[in-house]
């Protein structure tokens, strides 16, 4: 192992060698030397380095080929065997190893050795162990390389100027978990005899924006009005998304769009609408890093409010109602974004009773109200107006102030209209009797499909009114005169009931019309009062024609001067004259 001798320029430094031999031999540092001897050390750091060295004395003999050969000697007192070497006015090229080599003992050669080092001040590096940019939550380490000539003698850490560690085996810094307070300039300082050395770098924790708004109190006349979004995270290069406008109720009212530089701008409004932009303004931002949770855009939020008139509710009772003589209560709901300083109640048309209002009570309650477009809830004032006696059914004017300006409302005061025993017995009885009405209808319309569907209707009625002629005409098939049908005159349903026919009275009109009947597949039917007859029987103003036991059905004509009756072979159709005489029609259902 080397002995390490530290010294300064111009000092004059003496190697000893071992006393008492006979001669011995020193070699040193290789200068300016085409073919040096190499020699591998150990240094106090555990460290193997090789060191290049020549040949300085044989014997009490300076070799002349190195360079500073006048500055060195071999010195010592014969009798005693002392071969030291002394180096004078020792400078840079003095550093390196010496070795002092007596003659064999036994074999084995005894050497002496010496690395000679310039004293100097440290000389500090700080390394990392990874880059000095990390993100918040992450970990890192800070470590201090030193190079000093003699070993140092302290060590500390400091962070922006202010001393963190002072302790000399504390070569490295660790952080776990970092957050942005970790940020900053970090120094490492040693020193030994000869001085002090120091390092400085920066620690730059990257972490997400605190985001925020920025904005000062407008004015009621100021036309533009902006809000800013910032925040402060690093980096600093944010990105914003569009600024929200809330009521102070989480209620979404519109969106508003932001500028690169995070400026959103309220569109105009009137001076009278302008309380509209009160409200919860909620901004966010991002600058690429993700928070504890992994969110990359952060919120900020602040709180805005517009000073404008008082606004009444839309859901305020117009129309309210008492009686006279009697004590009565006028309410309504107002909304402000400033202090009410006053409320009142005046009666239009006559002459204000204000000795009737014993008591006005107002009280924080939650109101609906139009905010851009939308409905939201508010914290409103409710006011109300106890009058002891109310003279008279009237119209009253509610006004509402507030530091800005006032606002008011009309409110009529009816009778209330108070409903005797008698009447309200009456009137549920009505109730009733409407919903048993609706239950009957209900249940005959029920019935109604439910036969239409079991039996449907086989006979079908066409009326047809033509204006300007008497004709009625009826097809052949059902003619009364017709003899095809004398073995089909009735026909019984599957039950056995022969169902009645309908009789359909046709008056006469201002206009002469006729009426035309088709009722395709008819049948005869027996009629209760009259016996068998067919379906379509016609019958004079005075005379009714009935065949209780004849087997066919029949058709009557009495007109007052001609009765004719005219078959059409081809068309297969009975033409039938009349003139100014009502018409019986019998119309038979297939049930």
């Amino acid at each position: 192992m080397a002995n390490y001798i530290y010294f300064s320029k111009g000092e004059t430094i003496l190697l000893k060698c071992m006393s008492g031999v006979k001669t011995a031999d020193w070699i040193g540092p290789a200068q300016n030397t085409t073919n040096p001897s190499l020699i591998p050390v150990v240094d106090h750091f555990g460290k193997q380095k090789i060191w290049q060295t020549t040949q300085y004395t044989n014997h009490r003999n300076i070799n002349p080929i190195i360079p500073n050969f006048r500055r060195i000697r071999v010195v010592g007192i014969d009798r005693d065997g002392d071969f030291d070497l002394q180096i004078s006015n020792a400078s840079y090229c003095d550093i390196g190893f010496y070795r002092c080599a007596i003659d064999p003992v036994e074999g084995n050669p005894l050497t002496k050795s010496y690395i000679l080092q310039l004293k100097n001040e440290p000389k500090v590096l700080i390394i990392s162990e990874q880059r000095t940019t990390v993100s918040e939550g992450n970990s890192t380490m800070l470590c201090c390389e030193i190079d000093s000539n003699p070993n140092i003698s302290f060590i500390l850490w400091s962070k922006d100027k202010k001393t963190m560690i002072d302790d000399a085996d504390s070569y490295c810094l660790v952080f776990e978990n970092l957050t942005r307070h970790d940020s900053g300039n970090y120094t490492c300082l040693s020193g030994n005899e000869i001085g002090n050395g120091s390092f400085e770098t920066s620690l730059i924790v990257f972490y997400p924006p605190s985001v925020y708004l920025e904005y000062k109190i407008f004015s009621v006349n100021e036309s533009i009005r902006d809000i800013h979004c910032k925040g402060d995270g690093i980096p600093n290069n944010l990105t914003f998304s569009r600024v929200e406008h809330k009521s102070n109720f989480n209620e979404h009212i519109r969106f508003l769009e932001v500028s690169s530089y995070g400026i959103a701008t309220l569109p105009f409004l009137n001076e009278t609408d302008r309380y509209q932009d009160t409200g919860v303004y909620s901004c966010n931002a991002s600058n690429g890093v993700p928070d504890m949770e992994g969110i990359k855009f952060q919120q900020g939020e602040a709180k805005l409010v517009f000073a404008g008139p008082p606004v009444f509710a839309s859901d305020n009772k117009k129309l309210q109602y008492g009686k006279l003589g009697k004590p009565i209560e006028i309410t309504i709901k107002a909304y402000s974004t400033t202090d009410i300083t006053c409320h009142y109640l005046n009666a239009i048309g006559r002459l204000s009773s204000l000795e009737s209002i014993w008591n006005i009570s107002s009280k924080i309650v939650l109101m609906r109200i139009h905010f851009h477009g939308v409905y939201i809830t508010v914290n409103g004032i409710e006011v109300t107006f106890h009058l002891a006696i109310l003279h008279h059914f009237q119209t009253f004017n509610v006004t509402v102030c507030n530091n800005v300006s006032t606002n008011s409302v009309t409110v009529e005061v009816r009778q209330i209209v108070d409903y005797s025993l008698e009447e309200k017995v009456l009137s549920s009885q009505g109730l009733a009797i409407i919903v048993l009405v609706m239950i009957i209808v209900i249940l005959v319309a029920g019935m109604g499909i439910y036969i239409q569907n079991d039996n449907p209707m086989i006979s079908m009625v066409e009326r047809t009114v033509v204006e300007n002629g008497d004709t009625a005409l009826v097809p052949a098939e059902q003619s009364s005169t017709s003899s095809n049908y004398e073995n089909s005159e009735s026909e019984h349903l599957d039950d056995g009931y022969e169902y009645p026919y309908t009789t359909l009275v046709v008056n006469n009109r201002t206009e002469e019309e006729h009426v035309y009947l088709n009722t395709r597949n008819s049948i005869a039917f027996e009629n209760a009062a009259c016996g068998r007859s067919f379906e379509l029987l016609e019958q004079d103003e005075t005379k009714t024609h009935c065949y209780a036991n004849q087997g066919q059905a029949n058709v009557n004509i009495n007109d007052d001067g001609n009765n004719s009756k005219e078959t059409d072979n081809n068309s297969d159709r009975t033409l039938v004259h009349q003139k100014n005489k009502a018409e019986y029609i019998n119309l038979l259902l297939k049930q």
